[in-house]
């Protein structure tokens, strides 16, 4: 009894370590989300991610308590390795928050495989996709890949205004037909609308267990 209750005693301690050199290796990415939660544009995406943090918890928690054992598995030791790695070289030469905390998230889905049971890890995955869909990722989405879109779309009215013999001018997404100016604006890119219906997709999957 003595000896089961030191080894468990040991087991929780080296658990604790190990979360602790996590708090400190990610320290970062929690001091930028904390920055983050006081920030208005990024208000909407703090209220999903603390839903889903609720909820994970709540699934993980439900039916029992889930048996936290160290194994050395292949392919959760190898995501691991990956996140940390693509942490640390962001940070030594991105230095761009948004990308810390996508590895951040990457490398946590491989820690949490090392721990939980495989079967429990695999249904996490839909948790691992909805964090990385509720970072605030559209900001940077919409200036460098929104707008080149926004430029194709203003690009297609014109050719086609062309084509039916309205002649105007075309600079990037504006168009200037008949002495009117035509400004192709952000909804205009399509990727607001695919992030909604991504959110939308993921959450059915985490709250109603369907498959992705």
């Amino acid at each position: 009894m003595a000896k089961s209750l030191q080894h468990q005693a040991y087991q929780w301690l080296s658990y604790g370590l190990i979360l602790g050199l996590w708090l400190f290796l990610f320290f970062p990415v929690f001091q930028w989300l904390g920055a983050s939660f006081y920030t208005p544009e990024y208000r909407w995406h703090t209220a999903l991610f603390i839903l889903l943090i609720a909820v994970f918890l709540k699934k993980i928690f439900s039916k029992d308590l889930p048996d936290f054992c160290l194994q050395l598995r292949l392919i959760p030791f190898f995501i691991l390795f990956l996140g940390v790695l693509g942490f640390l070289v962001s940070e030594r030469f991105l230095d761009m928050d948004l990308v810390s905390c996508f590895f951040f998230g990457w490398a946590s889905f491989g820690l949490a495989g090392l721990f939980l049971q495989k079967e429990r890890w695999k249904a996490s995955l839909p948790y691992l996709l909805l964090f990385l869909a509720v970072l605030p990722f559209s900001f940077h989405i919409e200036t460098f890949l929104g707008f080149p879109l926004r430029v194709i779309t203003a690009k297609v009215a014109y050719y086609f205004f062309e084509s039916i013999g309205i002649h105007g001018f075309n600079h990037e997404s504006i168009i200037l037909v008949e002495n009117k100016l035509a400004h192709v604006d952000l909804p205009c890119s399509g990727l607001k609308s695919l992030w909604v219906g991504s959110l939308f997709i993921l959450a059915l999957s985490v709250l109603e267990n369907y498959k992705i």
